[in-house]
């Protein structure tokens, strides 16, 4: 759970942050104020694999939008993007760059290095240096359900939303780029079935945990991202978290 840690981090000092400032806890502004302090972390941290294979046009903040468009949810209007990982070389090749990388580096690659190599994807450094856009689309679901349906159906809706739409690098890491695929068809399926408040969606989101049992994988990322999305709601609403 690095990524939930480091997110979480990351979000607890932009709260303490606000609250020396007086502030007003807004989950927008908060994640804002949590990228402003790694700035270029991304590319410093994969900086040692440029050049091992043609990474032009990797956007290093994969899931930014900036910083201003951050601070605001509803700056921008964009379409669900389709997975954005680029395709993986041949088998010869893949063990041919892991080896490169792991000379030049002088020790075993990390999963997130692996990723960025194979895949292009920036995983959880992405998302955060970026704002945390991915997090605050999902949490505008669940803000727009929670009132009328409760939290367990706006939370299991958020989830699919970010499952559907989020390159889970555990699923990714785990399963490939073909699990990773299956999910999010799936999970796309379950919302257009009507989610959790429809016969259809409850259906549909069983046949999702069920291939994610056949394929032995977890929407780990994805599961992060809904603490998250959990802590930004209970510090807004001022309410206990348990």
């Amino acid at each position: 759970h690095k990524g939930l840690v480091f997110s979480l981090g990351l979000l607890s000092a932009a709260t303490g942050r606000a609250l020396a400032r007086e502030e007003r806890l807004a989950a927008a502004a908060l994640c804002a104020s949590a990228a402003s302090f790694i700035q270029g972390i991304t590319r410093a941290d994969f900086a040692p694999l440029l050049g091992l294979r043609d990474t032009e046009g990797i956007n290093y903040a994969k899931f930014a939008l900036n910083i201003e468009c951050a601070t605001n949810l509803f700056a921008y209007d964009e379409p669900a993007a389709e997975s954005s990982f680029q395709t993986l070389p041949e088998p010869a090749r893949q063990s041919g760059l892991l080896t490169a990388a792991a000379e030049r580096l002088g020790r075993r690659l990390t999963a997130g290095e692996r990723l960025f190599l194979l895949h292009g994807v920036t995983g959880i450094r992405g998302e955060a240096e970026g704002g945390f856009p991915s997090l605050l689309k999902a949490k505008a679901v669940f803000d727009s359900l929670y009132g009328t349906h409760g939290l367990e159906a706006a939370a299991v809706n958020s989830l699919l939303h970010l499952m559907a739409e989020t390159d889970d690098t555990n699923v990714l890491h785990r399963g490939g780029p073909q699990a990773l695929t299956r999910l999010q068809r799936e999970a796309a399926l379950a919302l257009e079935s009507g989610g959790p408040t429809s016969v259809g969606g409850k259906c549909a989101t069983e046949k999702l945990r069920q291939t994610c049992l056949e394929l032995y994988v977890s929407p780990g990322g994805c599961a992060e991202l809904l603490a998250l999305l959990f802590y930004l709601h209970f510090l807004e609403k001022s309410q206990p978290l348990v």
